[in-house]
């Protein structure tokens, strides 16, 4: 296998027209993200970027609708701030 990206990396990443870094890991089911890529995620949120992970194309274009923008000031996915809360608790109790 040819690995193009560190394990962990968000499906798609890009930048949104305000600047933005944006990375988007996509489910189906119940599959949920795993450790390194909810670990990404919170590096991207850390650094001021757009971290989501979405179950379908109907919630991915729900957060278009409600607007980029709108991002800065509400949790994207439930699942990823208590995953992301957690990873970030547990480093600061290593330092």
């Amino acid at each position: 296998m040819i690995r193009l990206a560190p394990a962990g990396t968000s499906d798609i990443l890009g930048v949104l027209p305000n600047g933005k870094f944006i990375a988007l890991e996509a489910k189906v089911g119940n599959n949920k993200a795993t450790l390194k890529q909810l670990e990404f995620l919170a590096k991207v949120i850390r650094n001021g970027g757009h971290g989501i992970v979405f179950y379908s194309l109907k919630e991915l274009k729900d957060y278009w609708k409600g607007g980029w923008k709108s991002l800065d000031k509400r949790v994207t996915s439930y699942e990823t701030h208590i995953a992301i809360t957690k990873i970030l608790s547990d480093k600061a109790k290593e330092k």
